[in-house]
């Protein structure tokens, strides 16, 4: 029986080994497909995260305007918080002020970049 059990490990084993060689081969492939997919569109000049040259620019950053928006912008404070009306319990039972973010320095940017950059 021993010599039995040997054969069928080995026919077991020599099974597996071949199946983990297909799988890798299977993979090499997809993987080369891709590489291959890549190369044809950096080839053909397709990039999808190049923006479209004939949207037009509305915005001037040198107009009064913008200056006086990035001004605006660098003056705020980089993070400030603001205490809200209820109070957090934390996990280990202190009390702690709910915080609330100062979005001003944001909502300024998001403006700068609506009528400036784009």
């Amino acid at each position: 029986m021993s010599a039995y059990h040997t054969v069928v490990s080995s026919i077991i084993f020599v099974a597996t080994l071949g199946m983990c060689g297909v799988a890798r081969a299977q993979r090499q492939d997809s993987n080369a497909a891709a590489v291959d997919a890549i190369h044809d569109a950096v080839l053909e000049g397709h990039n999808p995260y190049r923006r479209a040259t004939d949207e037009p620019i509305s915005g001037d950053a040198f107009s009064p305007e913008c200056q006086e928006l990035l001004a605006e912008f660098n003056a705020t404070p980089h993070r400030s918080y603001q205490a809200t009306g209820p109070t957090i319990q934390t996990s280990q039972g202190r009390v702690v002020p709910g915080l609330q973010r100062d979005r001003a320095r944001d909502d300024l940017l998001d403006t700068f970049r609506e009528k400036c950059m784009h």
